[in-house]
This record gives C-alpha cells, sequence and structure tokens, in this order.
C-alpha cells in the first residue's frame, strides 16, 4: 500500500514538473534601411544618456563555446563582449523578458533607439512603445507563439537629416560646436544632430575670435 501510495505521489510530481510553463516576451528591431548597421543605442524616452553601444554579444572560443571571466564580485560573466553588424533586413531581439505569465513581469518604458551606419550616418526613432511577442514555454517540448508583436523597423526615412556648413569667411574656419572640424575656406563639412526638431546653435572661430550663428 506505501509503495503505491509512493508512486501516486511521484506521478503526480512528475506530471506536474512537466505541467510547469513560462512564457517569454521579446521585442524585434529590424534594418530595412538598405546599409549595414554598425552601432545601435538605445535609452529610456525622456532621458539624455546613451549608453553603450547594445548590438554585442558574447566572445567564443573555437569550439564555439563563451569565454568567460569573473566578475568583482567573484561570478562567471563573457570576458568579451564584441560589437556585431546588423545588416539590411534582418532584425535583432533588443528587448525581452520572462514571466510565469502571459503578461510581461514589468511594463517597458518607451524607448529612443538610434543607429549609425556603415557610413557614419545617424538614423533615430523617438519615443517608440514596446509591444512584446509571447511564447508559451513548457518546460519539456517546442515553444508556442501565442501572440506577435511587428519588429520595430527602420527604413531610409529614419535618416536623420544632414546639415551642410560651408565656409565663405575667407579664412580657415574651426567648427567647435554641436561638432569639432576644421573647415578651409570654401570648404564644407556636414554633421547629423542628435535631437530631433529642436534649434541647434553652431559656434565657429576664426583665429582668436569666437563667433555663433543660431537657430540653423
Amino acid at each position: 500500500m506505501k509503495k503505491a501510495i509512493t508512486t501516486v505521489v511521484v506521478l503526480v510530481f512528475i506530471l506536474g514538473f512537466i505541467g510547469c510553463v513560462g512564457y517569454s516576451h521579446t521585442q524585434a528591431v529590424r534594418n530595412e534601411t538598405g546599409v549595414t548597421i554598425r552601432e545601435v543605442y538605445i535609452r529610456d524616452t525622456g532621458t539624455s544618456e546613451w549608453g553603450n553601444v547594445r548590438n554585442v554579444k558574447a566572445r567564443r572560443d573555437s569550439g564555439g563555446n563563451i569565454i568567460y571571466g569573473k566578475d568583482a564580485r567573484g561570478y562567471n560573466v563573457p570576458a568579451y563582449m564584441d560589437i556585431y553588424d546588423m545588416n539590411n533586413a534582418t532584425q535583432i531581439i533588443f528587448f525581452s523578458d520572462y514571466s510565469s505569465s502571459e503578461t510581461p513581469s514589468e511594463v517597458r518604458r518607451n524607448q529612443d533607439i538610434a543607429m549609425v551606419d556603415s557610413n557614419g550616418l545617424l538614423y533615430m526613432k523617438q519615443n517608440v512603445p514596446i509591444s512584446y511577442s509571447t511564447y508559451k514555454e513548457p518546460l519539456f517540448g517546442q515553444s508556442t507563439l501565442i501572440k506577435s508583436s511587428a519588429p520595430i523597423t527602420f527604413t531610409v526615412q529614419d535618416r536623420l537629416p544632414i546639415l551642410f556648413m560651408v565656409n565663405q569667411t575667407g579664412y580657415p574656419v574651426n567648427l567647435i560646436s554641436p561638432t569639432t572640424a576644421s573647415i578651409a575656406n570654401n570648404a564644407r563639412t556636414q554633421f547629423q544632430p542628435m535631437e530631433i526638431n529642436r534649434s541647434i546653435d553652431v559656434v565657429y572661430g576664426i583665429g582668436q575670435m569666437r563667433y555663433t550663428y543660431p537657430s540653423i
């Protein structure tokens, strides 16, 4: 009798164990700009700091294993993180969450996303809501998609406007702000401001003098 009870308890435990599921929530960012993206930056909307490059992955050895090192607490962490290109017509999951229910464990704030392509040109989306795709993740077996969300897609229309500065002063000019550049007479330079719909002060110097041409 005891053996039968033990068997029933074990079976109930196993069935419960097999029945355990979790839910993964993912939001991808897609590159449809027509060019290769070299760097991706992300920040919470309303903040000013972009932080580090986000399109990175852990370096692996010749056998395909992640190379680990120790952090300040003595935990194993990837020893090297390498930047990888985001080719055109590809997408990468930049936002993810895992929870025990179909609802993410926390609501992520809207995001600003900036990209730099292989030519150094900038692309940006601001105040983007994160809408997750949700997958049911059983302990055994395959994941099942239960809610689909479109990727956040960047196209050429998301490229920031390019401002051109032409030096017709008759003297060499040193551009001081919002970028640093030396411009010979009758030459020009270009830059892209990182803010959208903002007035920009362009500051440059000739010799010991300093000039500001506001509100470009």
